[in-house]
């Protein structure tokens, strides 16, 4: 931040950031009828607590544990 610009590693932390704060989340929430997430064995938990914030309770997961190959970048597929 010390050159004030972001890169593409900050962009999860920034929503993070913003959806911690409830009436932020609360627009996405309301905003969105239904979250999907193709993929799942691949979210990092990062990723995961954002879906989480948009769509708790109106999220479909699709997923195949053995194509879980992001365990690198923090996935946990089991």
């Amino acid at each position: 931040m010390a050159e004030k610009r972001l890169t593409y590693d900050d962009l999860p932390r920034v929503a993070e950031l913003l959806l911690n704060d409830d009436a932020v989340a609360s627009l996405y929430r309301n905003h969105f009828s239904a979250v999907i997430v193709d993929e799942f064995q691949d979210l990092t938990p990062q990723q995961l607590r954002i879906v989480n914030r948009i769509g708790l309770g109106k999220t479909t997961y699709a997923g195949d544990l053995a194509q879980g190959i992001y365990s690198f970048a923090g996935a946990q597929p089991e």
